[in-house]
């Protein structure tokens, strides 16, 4: 019997995992070996001191990676590597036999939006994959599993499938499931269908799923576990399961009866197409639309023919610029780099503008834009829009801004700021909204969502002792006109007493407008549910020790939802002040302003 441990997106902080490894060995648990799956490394883990033996991996550990080194790592090693003692990239894909266990593996990510990448040696045109499996690379894992089957006959099983990405479907005979899952393949659901493994280890949604077993079509049962990815060390609040330690007999030493054995919970194959229904219309529509404008995109990319400054986003606000330079002259090399600073904090605002030097570069970072991440963020590449240079420092509510009115401010922060709602829903409507340009919560700096933490605790405990009032919360990520969306939460309070009603006639409204809203539950977080460029409107309310939390996707089609603050006009219907629906016909007078201002601020300030 062998002890393993399952990992998903490192992210390079080893160091951290080591930590928890050790606590795991100091009550007495030992372990063979370690399998990473997902973001492994990334270009700030500091590999020197493990290079000249100062440190060393605590186990034998075996990687793939879907992180911006997997370009690198699929062309430099293609068979595997043993980076240094103790640390072995698995390779691009094959199948290896580690301490007894069989092992298929694939490394590195689908390619949505071309087939074929391709470089030159020595004349001759060879396959170039870059980050990306291929169909050669599928093609030949297929080959290898066929023949370990001629050579060993009855005898041979896979132990282990390893893949960074979800398979597709594999929530198909499943009531209860991850409903927003990005990184997912058919190909992969395809490979696990025909290489019918004991063990289907996947990751990169940061989210931990493991899967009701279902019968393969070797007649006994596959395991699908997702892990979720180690947290940074000062996240106290994290509670999504990223190690997975596991006791495992290789099948080769197994009984047949008990390889053989099928548990009452267990479920028909999910990717056998004779069983579950295809998809409908609707999502066949769906989905050629969303091949259709990929195509468009596409062409447009092939079709350029002037070199031009590309547009960057979503880094990190600590992020430092020679390791934004760095990351993106992985592309080639770069003629110009503007990365765009708030002159009200000194920080840069998380994007900026370059050029590389030949048009070559910048068609690849467009392909590409999207597939990498630098320090756990994904980053995103576009055309510049001329108009786009400086529309956050247009935003209104940026304070930087001379534009923004900061006579409705009565709290300043570390890194938000509090103000009146210039167009209240009922007195005391007030806005938190973070200093710095940020389009959605969940994309926030760790120290600024800690700061809205302690001011939503706050503002509880004010309204409930001072007024006899809850709040409610509520954020609205669009897409306006001017492209500008400054991410603010509304805090709408409501006679403490309703607030189980109010619930009530929530759940009652999104039935009515048939708004596709989700609850949340404790053990998930708004980033579960959407990623980056996602449209979607979220409320919460706090009812004693319980947390009411939904959610409610849109995306650019759904006008009533882009063009209409709904979420607004949902707490205006329940509260019965339908005259409040939009904030430009309740302004309030500068009076008004004013009498409310000094109260705001006595009660908050209020020992």
């Amino acid at each position: 019997m062998k002890k393993i441990l399952l990992v998903g997106n490192v992210d390079g902080k080893f160091e951290y995992l080591f930590e928890k490894i050790s606590l795991l060995s100091s009550k007495g648990q030992t372990f063979d070996s370690l399998f990473c799956v997902g973001n492994t490394l990334t270009f700030t883990f500091d590999m020197k001191p493990y290079l000249s033996k100062e440190k060393t991996f605590p186990l034998p550990t075996y990687f793939l990676d879907s992180s911006e080194l997997s370009f690198s790592l699929n062309e430099l090693y293609p068979e595997g590597k043993e980076i240094f003692e103790n640390l072995t990239f698995l390779g691009k894909e094959g199948i290896k036999e580690i301490q007894g266990l069989k092992i298929a593996y694939l490394n590195g990510i689908k390619n949505d939006n071309y087939s074929d990448l391709y470089k030159e040696i020595y004349g001759k045109q060879v396959e170039f994959s870059g980050c990306y499996y291929t169909k050669q690379d599928i093609n030949s894992l297929m080959k290898k599993n066929e023949e370990f089957k001629q050579k060993e006959g009855e005898n041979y099983f896979l132990d282990f499938f390893l893949t960074n990405e979800w398979p597709q479907g594999f929530e198909n005979g499943l009531s209860e499931y991850p409903k927003f899952i990005n990184n997912f393949s058919i190909h992969i659901a395809t490979l696990a269908n025909f290489l019918n493994p004991r063990y289907h280890i996947v990751s990169m949604e940061n989210i931990y799923f493991q899967r009701l077993p279902y019968v393969n079509n070797n007649k006994f049962m596959t395991r699908l576990i997702a892990l979720a990815g180690v947290p940074d060390k000062t996240d106290k609040n994290y509670k999504e399961k990223y190690l997975y330690a596991l006791q495992i007999t290789p099948s080769t030493m197994m009984d047949r009866t008990v390889l053989f054995t099928i548990t009452e919970d267990s479920t028909k194959n999910p990717y056998d197409a004779n069983i579950f229904k295809p998809k409908t219309e609707d999502e066949m529509m769906v989905d050629e639309s969303a091949r259709k404008k990929e195509e468009e995109e596409l062409k447009k990319i092939n079709e350029m023919t002037e070199n031009c400054r590309l547009f960057v986003k979503g880094f990190d606000y600590r992020t430092r610029d020679d390791e934004i330079y760095e990351f993106l002259s992985r592309w080639g090399p770069i003629e110009s780099l503007e990365i765009i600073y708030d002159p009200y904090t000194k920080k840069h605002k998380g994007y900026g503008f370059f050029k590389f030097s030949d048009l070559k570069f910048t068609k690849k970072a467009l392909l590409d834009s999207g597939k990498f991440s630098l320090l756990g963020r994904k980053i995103y590449f576009n055309l510049e829009n001329k108009q786009g240079k400086t529309k956050n420092f247009d935003c209104w509510f940026c304070l930087s801004n001379d534009k923004t009115d900061k006579s409705l401010i009565f709290h300043v922060g570390n890194d938000v700021y509090l103000a009146l709602d210039k167009g209240p829903i009922v007195p005391r409507h007030i806005q938190i909204i973070p200093i710095d340009h940020y389009d959605k919560s969940f994309l926030l700096p760790h120290n600024v969502q800690e700061e809205i933490k302690g001011l939503k605790m706050r503002l509880l405990n004010v309204y409930r002792t001072k007024f006899n009032e809850n709040l409610i919360f509520y954020e609205r990520a669009v897409k306006l006109r001017n492209d500008i969306s400054h991410m603010l939460i509304h805090c709408v309070p409501i006679a403490y007493k309703e607030s189980e009603n109010f619930i009530k006639k929530f759940e009652d409204v999104a039935k009515k407008i048939k708004g596709d809203f989700f609850k949340i539950k404790e053990n998930e977080n708004l980033k579960d549910f959407c990623e980056e460029d996602d449209l979607f409107v979220y409320l919460e309310i706090f009812i004693e020790n319980v947390h009411h939390r939904y959610v409610c996707q849109y995306n650019d089609r759904n006008q009533r939802f882009a063009g209409q603050d709904v979420i607004r006009e949902m707490v205006c219907e329940i509260l019965e002040v339908h005259g409040k629906m939009k904030w430009k016909d309740c302004q309030i007078s500068e009076q008004e302003k004013s009498n409310m201002m000094s109260l705001l601020k006595q009660k908050f300030n209020e020992k």
